[in-house]
């Protein structure tokens, strides 16, 4: 078995809307293709940055491969990051959206 030392330094730069969870109540950011990057399907205790400020979380997995980085409402608060509704799918996909991702470099 090969011995890690931790914490380890990755890094890892994303952008993502926030989403507020049903059930939990809970408002988070998707971490994209986390667990490639942390190499677990389990919570990983992180420091980095959101929009520049300083930020100390555990991110939880989600199921699907993704972790969830939760914000608390004080971080909100201070980054102006408003809380948006997970609905219910399936979704479809407007016929203008792949266009527009395009034109802002989606």
């Amino acid at each position: 078995m090969t011995d890690q030392t931790y914490p380890q330094q990755i890094d890892l730069k994303f952008s993502g809307p926030t989403f507020v969870d049903d059930t939990s109540g809970w408002t988070f950011i998707t971490v994209p293709d986390s667990v490639s990057h942390f190499g677990t399907r389990k919570h990983v205790k992180i420091e980095g940055t959101v929009d520049g400020h300083p930020i100390a979380a555990t991110l939880m997995p989600s199921g699907d491969g993704t972790h969830w980085l939760p914000l608390k409402a004080a971080v909100r608060k201070t980054l102006g990051i408003g809380r948006w509704r997970l609905g219910q799918g399936p979704f479809a996909e407007p016929p203008d959206l792949a266009a527009v991702c395009s034109a802002v470099g989606w």
